[in-house]
């Protein structure tokens, strides 16, 4: 058992994978795992909420910087859904902390979604 940023204690499990994404992917993964611990605090209440802050955060970045970020974030939530599927291959989807690695792979596909229309928006406006 390992305790996150919270003061919720997941499993080993947990803490194997959150160790690999924060060790290839730290800005993204840590991205994703800000985005979960605003929605678990209460201060996003809804999509279009989470959206905003997705895109405060991410208009940022220049074009070539988003295209880089694109990319990064289809890679956390390839990497997440390989993690989550091998779990669930084993039967052991139960364990504490899973349900975190299911939402952050919500999130990190959500964003990756999000980034082609800011991309466009990005080149569009010339920024």
């Amino acid at each position: 058992m390992v305790n996150d940023f919270s003061n919720e204690t997941y499993d080993k499990r947990y803490f194997d994978c959150n160790l690999m994404l924060f060790t290839v992917y730290k800005e993204e993964y840590s991205f994703a795992k800000y985005i979960r611990s605003k929605m678990k605090a209460g201060k996003i209440a809804n999509q279009e909420e989470m959206d905003v802050m997705i895109k405060n955060e991410l208009n940022k970045y220049d074009v070539g910087t988003l295209g880089g970020k694109q990319y990064m974030f289809g890679e956390t939530t390839k990497m997440l859904g390989t993690f989550l599927n091998d779990y669930d291959s084993k039967g052991e989807k139960g364990f504490d902390g899973y349900e975190e690695l299911e939402q952050y792979h919500s999130i990190s596909g959500h964003i990756t979604q999000m980034l082609p229309a800011l991309l466009m928006e990005k080149m569009l406006s010339g920024k």
